[in-house]
């Protein structure tokens, strides 16, 4: 009598090991690589959003600087000015001078009445205000500004600098020297508006050798030659 035996094929204790331990290796890549195509994601998005809001918070300002000092009366009360004394003074004024660079005023005969009207179509303020970017609201009773708009979050700073009629910028940032021949409102030619904005959210694999937080920020700068200025 014969007898027929066979033999059982599977895997032994070290080639089931082997296969763990490969499975593990592919997954682990698998994670590194979705971890870093989350985090480019990310920080692409995050950039994004900053370019966004730098554009639209520097087209705000510049689409209504570029009517500064529009002036069909020729008054020569109307441009560049500084909100003093709960009021915005005309640029003829011989003591108008700003005491900030961080802050932008300037105003617009819009309806060609020679006056500078009482609302927020001749009237303009804008300033950078705990982390945004705001815009004045103006009383139509007094032409003060009578509150501050919020219109962009997450800028953290605004300079303001100018150029004059003789090609020379601003000796102190922003702050129009009076005293000089060629450095006072009337000879302003064009205004550079320079933001700093920050991501809205932190990024806990990057820190700001700066700031020494997580977030990230960008620059944005435009410089505005207003058509009505000099004229």
């Amino acid at each position: 009598m014969f007898h027929k035996h066979t033999r059982e094929s599977g895997l032994t204790l070290v080639e089931l090991l082997i296969g763990v331990v490969l499975s593990l290796i592919v997954l682990i890549g698998v994670h590194s690589l979705f971890v870093s195509q989350t985090r480019a994601y990310s920080l692409s998005n995050q950039i994004m959003d900053m370019q966004g809001t730098a554009r639209f918070a520097l087209n705000l300002i510049v689409s209504n600087l570029q009517m500064a000092g529009y002036d069909p009366q020729a008054s020569n009360m109307v441009g560049i000015t500084a909100y003093k004394n709960n009021d915005f003074t005309p640029t003829n004024d011989p003591a108008l001078s700003l005491g900030t660079d961080t802050q932008l005023y300037f105003t617009v005969d819009s309806d060609g009445d020679g006056v500078i009207d009482n609302n927020d179509s001749e009237r303009f303020g804008f300033r950078v205000n705990s982390g945004r970017l705001e815009t004045a609201v103006i009383s139509n009773l007094d032409g003060r500004i009578a509150s501050w708009q919020p219109a962009l979050d997450n800028i953290e700073f605004m300079t303001i600098s100018y150029t004059y009629a003789d090609g020379n910028s601003s000796i102190v940032v922003g702050l129009p020297d009076n005293s000089l021949t060629g450095r006072n409102f009337n000879n302003i030619r064009s205004v550079t508006v320079s933001l700093r904005v920050r991501a809205s959210l932190r990024d806990p694999h990057y820190t700001d050798q700066t700031f020494g937080d997580s977030y990230r920020r960008i620059y944005l700068s435009g410089e505005v030659f207003p058509r009505n200025l000099g004229f």
